[in-house]
C-alpha cells in the first residue's frame, strides 16, 4: 500500500520574455514557489506531487530520478504517469541523464526526448512514452535505454534514432496492442532495437 502524501497545486506568476537570457526569471520564480509550497505544505505529509499550469515548463532537464508508482485500480489495471505534459501549449523537450520510472505524455506539438547517458551513469526510461500529433523526435544516445511502449495517439509520425556511439542505446520496444507511426528510424552503431511481438 502507498503510504498517504500531499499533491500540490501552483499557480505562478509567469513573466513575458523576450530573449532566450529572461527565462532564468521564471525558473527562479517557480523554484522558489515549489521549495515555499513544499516546506509549507509537508508538516504532516510528504510532498510527492506537484502540478504547474500549462505552459510554465516547456523544457525539463532530468539528471535525477523521477518516479511514479500506483496500486491497482479497480478495473485492475495501474496508471503510474511520471510526467505528464499533455497540455503543454508548445513543443516540449525533455532532456533525461538520470532515470524515469513511469509513463509520459506528451501533447499536440513538435516533442523532442532525449537520453544521453555516461559509462558512470546510465540513462533510462523505462515506461510508456505516448505523444499526441505532430512530427516527434525519440533520440537514443550513448548508454541509454528506453523499455516500454512508444504511441502516437494524435496521427503525427516519431522519428527514432538508437544509439550514438561507442556506449550504444537500447530500445526495447512493447508495442503488442498498438502500432506507432515511424517518420524515420535510425539504428545506428553500438544501437539495439528489440522488438515485442504479440499473436493477433
Amino acid at each position: 500500500m502507498i503510504e498517504p502524501y500531499q499533491a500540490l497545486g501552483l499557480v505562478p506568476t509567469m513573466r513575458g520574455i523576450r530573449h532566450r537570457d529572461e527565462i532564468a526569471t521564471n525558473l527562479e520564480h517557480l523554484s522558489h514557489l515549489i521549495k515555499a509550497a513544499s516546506w509549507l505544505s509537508s508538516l504532516d505529509l510528504p510532498v510527492r506531487l506537484i502540478a504547474v499550469p500549462e505552459g510554465a515548463l516547456q523544457t525539463i532537464t532530468n539528471s535525477g530520478t523521477i518516479s511514479a508508482t500506483a496500486t491497482t485500480l479497480d478495473g485492475g489495471t495501474q496508471n503510474a504517469v511520471a510526467l505528464d505534459l499533455g497540455a503543454a501549449t508548445g513543443g516540449v523537450t525533455l532532456t533525461n541523464t538520470g532515470a524515469v520510472i513511469g509513463d509520459i505524455l506528451l501533447g499536440s506539438h513538435n516533442d523532442i526526448v532525449t537520453l544521453n547517458g555516461t559509462a558512470s551513469q546510465a540513462a533510462t526510461i523505462t515506461g510508456n512514452i505516448s505523444f499526441n500529433g505532430g512530427i516527434d523526435t525519440l533520440t537514443i544516445g550513448d548508454y541509454s535505454t528506453v523499455t516500454g511502449a512508444i504511441t502516437e495517439r494524435g496521427g503525427g509520425s516519431v522519428n527514432v534514432t538508437v544509439g550514438s556511439g561507442t556506449g550504444g542505446g537500447t530500445l526495447n520496444l512493447t508495442n503488442t496492442t498498438t502500432g506507432l507511426n515511424v517518420g524515420d528510424l535510425k539504428v545506428l552503431n553500438g544501437g539495439t532495437l528489440n522488438i515485442a511481438v504479440a499473436q493477433a
